[in-house]
């Protein structure tokens, strides 16, 4: 039987050859030409209908776009009064069967689909021969029109990468509808942005399944065999031979992947010149790589579009699904699964194209390989040990920065980080690292330029008044001048005297300024205000001291012999006391009502200044040092030359000890606040030692500077000394443990001299740029950045310690436990506070408790606030008004622990029998209640879906429930002590218990078959398992923190060591970071790296409750970007640690080099100074930066440090 004659597919006209698979020349070209006309001659069978403006149950308003199959009207449909749009065949009653079959198939397609993404269908029909559907009219545009609009352009990192996340987020939602498509049987074999329709607000919507195919059906009776179908850039290699036997959804698969690849960079992965140039470049060629289309396109993005884009099915991603899933990983920060195709790999799949010209090619290089292999085994060899070697380096570079920062050695400490940031930019962490050392560091910051007379006269005399708002200098110049605290700017005009102005003391308030000048004999003290003189005084011998000593208007000076008590608001109560002998210097204790006189003979004696009593009189040996306690209390003394230093007694006039001062000669006596501990400097080496005034020993390590220490001055009431050492700068110590107070103050020039504020946050250094003069000739002012500590949002009246805290989903509120003293003055009364996280106000009283809470726990949605007792009481509050909705309901055991469901509906409770229940929520009652054992339960965990419930138990088992029947699933038997812990990873099919048998186990949750066991050298406080990695962390008591690897047991990079054990472990919701909080405070560590993060946030707590339960231990929120911490502590607070996004900018390493004033010369290890100009110039420089994490965060540094302003 004869066979028709073969027809175009497109237009039915009859094929004179087989050109082009089974279409006609002109319809192949049409391809390449959406949305014009295809019927022949230009005759348009709608011409008419438009006129006519109605059509079956719609009225047409116009239209709105063509295709090689179809047209597209925007209409109304008359009966529901609704917006529609309108499609019909482009042939109109001229369709041939196969065209009215393929639009019937379109219909069907999408009719059957219903999802969000998915045009859908209204009507199906036929009206006056001419087949139509109705479907949701997009008001928008299609993604062709938008191509500019979302590929990647030139911006800041941020916007790049936010751009990149709004195409992801499209092409997510593009990848779920297409996989609901490739479910119920579809395939759409055009997807092509032009089917893409985005309507107003930016939603996608797939459309246009005018080429779809039902796979259910036994043959495609649509197409011939050899039919090719789509649109030439984004159809598949199979597609574009025409291969149908090999058309399957992975087809789509390609098709998305090329809408990607466009979308990101502004073009099509093929487009010739023609659509037959086009399809042999889908079929023989290899789309070129994104990111050398343009670089700051997402590598992530890249891997996605380019496994989509393979010519083999097999290798693109097996699913849509699969795709969104990928997508969905890029957009939540994870790693996506697929890896980017290697050189060898693309070589491999070309030569399987191009058989001949590979065979050439293999044997050519098959006799280069003979004579490079040696070489190349070597090459191997010698990059392995250079890899190991870098690994090596890295982890002895972190090893001594953390060491430095332990030691409190910051300056250097950062001086490296900084040099490891500008090195590698793209290193986050060491950034991270960098800011968290400087944000919990006690350091100096310059404040304003270098304060200078004019000419650079020598500055005699310098004097920071006890507000911190304003510096006095006296110069050679004959003035005295007043500088701004803020800003380092002279105040108003100078005064001028006769002479050189000697030495400077403001009184208590600041208003009023001594001076002596001339020859020193003339003081005069002026309204600093006014710049009046209130009074002058000439006295007949030089004075060689000046003291402003105590809020009473009085002056104490220092004159040949004498001793004046100077009232500025009495003349006639000035009081005068002559000791004999010419007096060399004064120490006055803390109220000024005693002072140690040290004479030019050699004696000294203490006084009361009030009377002029001779107290005690100290000449045991010449005496080239004296000074007096803080409590007026004790003297001591050194002697010159020969090295005796003693204590004495003022009451009993006894010499209280002898210090030891074997190694030779000291000077610059100090005492602590508090009278136990006498500083002392040594004459000839670089160090300052402290004695126990009791026994005269010395007690605690040498403070030692690289220079001799020329000065001590105590501040802070005697509690803090700053010592000063020349080129070695200023250092500052606790008077009261000896220990590092604070980072030292380091300048080129050196440090003459310096002073501070009472309070200490406030300093000035004077420098000479003329090296080794002693001279002062510039004054540079500096302000202290304290830690910077989160406020504290709820804590004890008391210093009790408190169980339970815990922060509601959104951040918004903190539920804490507070204790109160009860009225017979021993009993604790337990309370729980809400707090609000931004105002830090109380939203309603004080709920009082009957016992301490162990269990607090907001719902999954924040609806509801969970409080369980120790003695079994159960509550309910609701939010955000914190009502009381049930409660207290008595469950009839004592509660320890307790856990809420991921599902927010349930809660589980232990006891410390070994009773089990979980109970509904809302009403506050029982579903089941089961033994565990007759042992206490230590810990309760829910699985991620809230189907299982994991307990374990002083008895060394632990077990798996299933949560809606309280029958068990699993019990875990392999212990030998008690079980502290259990985790469960539903996803992983994981469970993890730990135990004092100094083991933690892995077990399968479906069987309970033991896995792995993890060996420790002491037992384990605490275990997380990672989110998405075969990783679990785990606290040794020992301090040390340690990754394993789940699959093998076998421990994953290098311990995390803290001071202290950790008693609490956890992962950031990403799975990057490690909180793990010891008793000291806690720190965030990188998973990858096992660098550390942060430095010790400062947090005490207990070391454990004994079980582990909601609101009992520190934890992650604000998706890993804070942590909360309020939990068997004295307080609640919430600290922000985002890890900074993006590149390190060139200019943050220079802030941070500016802020310690040393740097790392390029190739040298040994730092250089940096110039105090040099900050300044950077802050100015701050506001000139674009927007970025660092940029906020160094702002937010600086405001810190002036906050006291």
């Amino acid at each position: 039987m004869k066979s028709d004659p073969p027809t175009c597919i497109s237009c039915g006209s009859e094929l004179q050859s087989s050109l082009a698979a089974g279409q006609c020349m002109a319809c192949l070209l049409q391809l390449a030409k959406d949305g014009q006309d295809s019927m022949p001659g230009g005759h348009d069978p709608f011409v008419s209908l438009l006129e006519q403006t109605r059509f079956a149950d719609y009225e047409i308003e116009s239209e709105i776009a063509r295709g090689g199959m179809g047209v597209v009207f925007r209409a109304r449909q008359i009966s529901l009064n609704r917006p529609v749009a309108l499609k019909m065949i482009i042939a109109g009653q001229l369709a041939s069967p196969d065209l009215v079959r393929r639009f019937q198939t379109e219909a069907e397609a999408a009719a059957k689909l219903a999802h969000p993404h998915i045009v859908p269908i209204y009507e199906v029909g036929e009206s006056e021969t001419l087949h139509f559907f109705s479907m949701k009219l997009i008001e928008g545009e299609n993604l062709a029109s938008l191509i500019n609009e979302y590929r990647v352009q030139d911006g800041t990192a941020s916007q790049v990468l936010d751009r990149q996340r709004r195409i992801a987020k499209m092409m997510l939602k593009i990848a779920n509808a297409l996989a609901l498509a490739h479910k119920h049987g579809v395939l759409h074999r055009d997807i092509k942005p032009s089917n893409i329709l985005v309507d107003v607000a930016g939603e996608p919507y797939l459309t246009d399944f005018g080429l779809a195919k039902l796979t259910e059906q036994t043959q495609d009776t649509l197409t011939r065999t050899t039919a090719v179908l789509g649109s030439p850039s984004y159809m598949s290699p199979e597609q574009a031979s025409g291969d149908h036997d090999q058309m399957t959804t992975l087809a789509d698969i390609y098709s998305f992947g090329a809408v990607l690849y466009e979308l990101l960079t502004g073009q099509p992965p093929f487009a010739g010149k023609n659509a037959i140039e086009t399809i042999r470049r889908v079929i023989d060629q290899t789309p070129e790589r994104l990111r050398s289309v343009n670089e700051r396109i997402h590598p992530d993005l890249e891997t996605i579009a380019l496994r989509c884009l393979q010519k083999e099915p097999h290798l693109r991603y097996a699913s849509a699904a699969e795709v969104g899933a990928e997508l969905d990983r890029f957009l939540r920060g994870e790693s996506i699964e697929a890896r980017p195709v290697g050189p060898f790999q693309e070589l491999w799949r070309w030569a399987k194209r191009n058989r001949r010209v590979s065979l050439l090619a293999v044997t050519l290089f098959l006799a280069l390989v003979c004579g490079t292999v040696g070489v190349a085994w070597q090459s191997r060899r010698a990059t392995k040990a250079n890899e190991t070697l870098t690994e090596m380096v890295a982890t002895l570079t972190w090893s001594r920065i953390t060491d430095l920062v332990t030691r409190g050695e910051v300056r250097l400490a950062l001086t490296h980080l900084a040099r490891m940031m500008r090195d590698d930019p793209t290193d986050w962490r060491v950034a991270m690292y960098a800011m968290s050392v400087l944000d919990q560091s006690r350091c100096h910051v310059p404040v304003g330029p270098e304060i200078l007379h004019p000419g650079q006269a020598i500055i005699t005399a310098v004097q920071l008044d006890p507000t911190g708002r304003i510096l006095a200098t006296g110069s050679e110049d004959k003035t005295i001048r007043l500088w701004s605290v803020s800003d380092s700017q002279q105040i108003g005009r100078p005064l001028v005297f006769d002479g050189v102005v000697k030495s400077l003391a403001f009184d208590h308030s600041g208003e009023r300024l001594a001076a002596v000048s001339g020859k020193g004999k003339l003081l005069q003290v002026f309204d600093v205000e006014s710049r009046q003189e209130i009074r002058s005084l000439r006295f007949d011998n030089q004075i060689v001291q000046l003291e402003y000593p105590s809020p009473q208007p009085q002056v104490v000076v220092v004159e040949g012999s004498s001793l004046h008590v100077i009232d500025l608001d009495r003349e006639d109560f000035d009081q005068v006391y002559d000791f004999q002998q010419s007096i060399a210097a004064l120490s006055l204790s803390s109220d000024a009502k005693r002072a140690v006189l040290r004479l030019n003979n050699g004696e000294a004696i203490a006084v009361d200044v009030e009377s002029g009593t001779e107290l005690l009189r100290v000449n045991e040996f010449r005496i080239g040092d004296a000074t007096i306690s803080a409590n007026g209390r004790l003297v001591a003394a050194c002697e010159n030359n020969f090295g005796n230093a003693a204590v004495w007694d003022i009451e009993s006039g006894l010499r209280k000890c002898k210090l030891d001062t074997h190694e030779g000669e000291v000077t610059n006596l100090t005492f602590a606040a508090d009278g136990n501990r006498l500083f002392a400097s040594s004459v000839l080496q670089e160090w300052v030692v402290s004695y126990d005034t009791h026994t005269g020993l010395q007690s605690g390590s040498r403070m030692t500077h690289a220079e001799r220490v020329t000065s001590i001055h105590a501040f802070d009431g005697q509690r803090q000394l700053m010592m000063v050492s020349g080129r070695n700068g200023v250092r500052f110590w606790d008077a009261l443990t000896g220990d590092p107070s604070a980072s030292p103050v380091i300048i080129s020039k050196g440090i003459v001299s310096a002073g501070s504020t009472e309070s200490g946050d406030l300093l000035w250094t004077g420098s000479c740029s003329e090296l080794g003069s002693w001279h002062i000739d510039s004054i540079q002012l500096w302000r202290l950045h304290e830690p910077q500590v989160p406020p504290v949002l709820a804590e004890s009246p008391e210093p009790y310690l408190a169980s339970a805290g815990t922060v509601s989903p959104d951040g918004h509120w903190v539920a804490a436990n507070v204790v109160q003293r009860g009225s017979n003055g021993y009993d604790r009364v337990e309370y729980v506070t809400i707090v609000d996280v931004t105002t830090g106000e109380t939203l309603r009283d004080p709920l009082p408790l009957d016992s301490t809470p162990y269990g607090l726990a907001f719902t999954p949605d924040g609806s509801r606030l969970l409080i369980v007792t120790v003695r079994g009481k159960i509550y309910l509050l609701s939010t955000p008004d914190f009502e009381l909705i049930k409660g207290p309901i008595d469950s009839g055991n004592p509660i320890q622990p307790s856990r809420m469901s991921p599902t927010g509906d349930r809660f589980a409770t232990g006891s410390a029998n070994g009773w089990v229940a979980v109970w509904d929520l809302e009403s506050l009652t029982p579903i089941w209640k089961e033994r565990h054992s007759d042992s206490r339960l230590n810990d309760l965990c829910f699985s991620e879906s809230g189907r299982w419930l994991g307990s374990c138990s002083n008895d060394g088992t632990a077990k798996v429930w299933d949560v809606d029947s309280g029958q068990v699933a699993v019990t875990l038997l392999g212990h030998t002590d008690k079980v502290y812990h259990i985790k469960i990873d539903e996803q992983k099919q994981l469970l993890a218990t730990n135990s004092d048998d100094r083991r933690t186990i892995l077990w399968e949750l479906a069987t309970g078959r033991r896995i792995t066991s993890l060996e420790h050298a002491v037992e384990t406080n605490s275990i997380s398992i990672h989110p998405t990695k075969e990783l679990i962390v785990t606290a040794d008591r020992d301090g040390r923190c340690r990754l394993w690897n789940t699959q093998n047991g076998q421990p994953v990079g290098r311990p995390m060591v803290h001071d202290q054990p950790v008693v609490a472990l956890s992962f950031s919701e990403d799975g990057e970071r490690i909180l793990a909080a010891d008793q000291s405070g806690f720190r965030l560590w990188d998973t990858e790296t096992q660098q550390p993060l942060t430095v010790l946030h400062p947090h005490p707590t207990q070391a454990s409750l004994g079980v582990d339960s909601d609101g009992c231990r520190p934890v992650f929120f604000d998706h890993g970007n804070a942590v909360f911490c309020g939990t068997v502590s004295y307080r609640c607070q919430i600290w922000r640690l985002p890890p900074p996004r993006g590149d390190v900018p060139s200019w943050c390493p220079e802030f941070i080099e500016s802020i310690v004033m040393q740097r790392f010369p390029s190739g040298s290890d040994i730092p250089v100074l940096v110039e105090s100009k040099q900050h300044e110039q950077l802050k100015t420089q701050l506001s000139q930066h674009p927007d970025s994490d660092y940029l906020r965060w160094s702002r937010r540094w600086l405001e810190s440090v002036n906050q006291a302003d």
